[in-house]
């Protein structure tokens, strides 16, 4: 697969996204649905890690469209769950979250299904 690049570009984009975005829900009270959560989200839209979070996201969009346009879709979107890996180290790192057997085992299972999927194609 010539876009391997781009497949990595996509993984760290997201997951960085999904980081800022539960970084700045941390800084909001919480969010419930209910007469109140209109407020929040309007707040939340300035906060500069939500639009940092939104920029992430569209720039992966667009490099996720490199990756699909070489790559068959049951190859390239599995390889997207590599984001959780990269999400859930950072939320150890940075957001001192916990680390599981289970997770850990998880992400065994996440790398054993990558592995087996991309045998002929990297």
């Amino acid at each position: 697969m010539k876009n391997f690049l781009a497949v990595v570009i996509t993984v760290f984009l997201v997951s960085m996204s999904q980081f800022l975005f539960k970084k700045s829900v941390a800084e909001i009270p919480n969010i419930e649905f209910n007469q109140k959560m209109i407020p929040q989200l309007v707040h939340a839209i300035f906060n500069v890690y939500i639009l940092l979070g939104i920029i992430m996201y569209l720039l992966s969009l667009f490099v996720w469209l490199v990756v699909l346009s070489d790559t068959e879709l049951s190859i390239a979107y599995p390889l997207l769950s590599l984001a959780y890996i990269a999400t859930f180290i950072l939320g150890v790192i940075f957001l001192g979250e916990s680390i599981t057997i289970n997770k850990i085992v998880g992400i065994i299972i996440i790398c054993s299904g990558v592995f087996i999927l991309t045998q002929n194609f990297l």
